[in-house]
């Protein structure tokens, strides 16, 4: 009788590769309480290690590394990395910055994105057990990533909706995922071009949605500073200040954490589009870390928690209630 060995996987595929190195760098800013992700430098010798141990894939050399996560970018078009040489004949990497792109930005935080995520669908279960069967639930998804990721897991849990939804957003990243058939699910966009930056879709968002009245609306942002709210994007500005106050039920902010700063120069060149105040939920993910080992944006949102009531504290998410007052 032969025996079939099962041959040991050479090297990971350049996805998962780069979702590996990148997953790097959110831990070495949890560990080492950089003042930002794009401070960090990591050698390509610790980089091969952490593969060796997580992964027990063993990288031969730098130059293959590299050459992968450059083939990445080049099929992608999307810019992630910037290669530093060193005088050791290895090279370090750090993240390219600044993270503007829709795309670039998708690729940061994703376990902390999926917490948050898995807690709007928490959210929305639980509220739909008060909603007659008969009556579709009706939700803004804004821009980014995160909602991007909520619309993921919207897909992934279709099937245990015990009611019928019906999704409003310019975000194209969102409409991708949920144009298929998905039973109890529909999906509508406005009218307008194509922003390939924050890839959503240009129009007065305001207007083609004018008449409906929300459940939820749903956003992030990119910045937190002193209660205000930042985005990079001219574009976004306007659409974010004005859906921010459309008709709705209940105005949700999603964050990854990250988006809370104390650094004023980082939003120095930005305006601020809205308040913290204008939502009545913030949802963030959850994290174990004492007080002594918080993270600079852990020790910026703390800042905010005596003003915010408490409503959800999950293992992996919380949940708060928004003071107007």
């Amino acid at each position: 009788m032969s025996k079939v060995l099962e041959q040991k996987q050479q090297r990971l595929k350049q996805k998962d590769l780069v979702f590996r190195v990148l997953r790097m760098f959110s831990e070495e800013l949890e560990r080492i309480h950089a003042s930002s992700i794009w401070d960090i430098e990591i050698s390509s010798t610790q980089i091969i290690e952490n593969l060796k141990r997580q992964c027990d894939i063993d990288y031969k050399t730098e130059y293959w590394l590299w050459t992968q996560l450059k083939r990445y970018e080049e099929d992608t078009n999307i810019k992630l990395f910037t290669k530093i040489n060193t005088s050791e004949g290895t090279f370090a990497i750090r993240l390219a910055f600044p993270y503007k792109d829709f795309h670039q930005k998708k690729h940061l935080y994703i376990s902390e994105k999926l917490m948050v995520a898995n807690a709007v669908f928490d959210e929305l279960v639980e509220y739909g057990k008060s909603v007659e069967s008969h009556q579709p639930i009706r939700i803004f998804l804004g821009a980014g990533g995160l909602c991007n990721h909520i619309a993921s897991i919207f897909v992934e849990h279709s099937q245990e909706l015990p009611f019928s939804l019906e999704v409003y957003s310019h975000n194209l990243g969102v409409i991708e995922q949920l144009s298929k058939d998905i039973p109890n699910l529909k999906v509508l966009v406005p009218g307008g071009s194509v922003d390939p930056t924050t890839y959503t879709i240009l129009s007065d968002t305001t207007s083609d949605f004018a008449d409906v009245i929300f459940d939820y609306i749903i956003q992030g942002t990119s910045f937190v500073y002193k209660g205000r709210l930042f985005i990079e994007s001219e574009h976004e500005f306007n659409r974010k200040s004005a859906i921010a106050h459309m008709q709705c039920a209940k105005r949700i902010l999603t964050l990854s954490m990250h988006e809370f700063i104390e650094d004023e120069s980082i939003i120095s060149r930005l305006r601020s589009y809205a308040s913290l105040t204008d939502y009545d939920q913030l949802i963030v993910p959850r994290f174990s870390t004492t007080k002594e080992m918080q993270t600079p944006c852990q020790k910026a949102f703390a800042a905010y928690k005596s003003k915010l009531e408490p409503l959800v504290l999950n293992w992996s998410y919380e949940i708060y209630r928004i003071p107007h007052s």
